[in-house]
């Protein structure tokens, strides 16, 4: 394997289906997925793993991602991980450097902030197991839904002028073999998608 692509993007704005697209069309393509990893390691028999244990969880769900390139035979593939901050992509980005990875690139995910909060709302919940209903259940108790809802907002609303923030400058970061800008509402061809 050669070339490795971190998606960059908040939840909901499409970095899932999209990389799914992708690997249809192109089967050559591996595809690791962050979320995936997680519900398998931590809500499948996991659950009793205190909550406040969170970055032990992100050091092994990295190990995971990390063996899973590792073990792929893939001359590509796709880490749909979300990668939000500059220190945990440059943090990533040595890892598979030293996994001997010769091309590592971003694809960063924007759509217009209306369309994400719409694209959540309507996005089931059906991925969350009892196990993982069990270990947050105290998300599931207390404030009416009408709170919960204008909360909810308030923090996506929050998260989008975090990451805006956070990524303003990414195509400039060190180390990253290419960048590419994407918008899941008007794909570009999938031959600028790795230049």
């Amino acid at each position: 394997m050669n070339t490795v692509v971190l998606t960059v993007g908040l939840q909901g704005v499409g970095k899932t289906i999209f990389c799914k697209k992708i690997i249809q069309a192109h089967p050559s393509i591996g595809y690791v997925n962050r979320d995936q990893i997680f519900l398998d390691h931590f809500c499948q028999g996991a659950h009793d793993m205190e909550l406040h244990d969170l970055d032990s969880r992100h050091a092994a769900i990295l190990e995971r991602v990390l063996q899973e390139i590792s073990n792929s035979t893939s001359t590509c593939i796709i880490l749909d991980f979300w990668n939000i901050t500059a220190r945990d992509r440059q943090h990533i980005l040595n890892r598979l450097r030293r996994l001997g990875i010769h091309r590592v690139g971003i694809w960063r995910f924007t759509i217009p902030e209306e369309t994400r909060v719409s694209w959540l709302n309507k996005r089931q919940q059906t991925i969350i197991t009892s196990s993982c209903r069990r270990s947050l259940k105290y998300l599931f108790s207390g404030p009416s839904e009408e709170t919960l809802r204008l909360a909810k907002l308030s923090v996506q609303h929050h998260q989008s002028l975090i990451f805006n923030q956070a990524t303003q400058n990414i195509e400039k970061e060190e180390g990253f073999d290419f960048f590419v800008n994407i918008n899941p509402l008007t794909p570009p061809d999938f031959e600028s998608l790795l230049p």
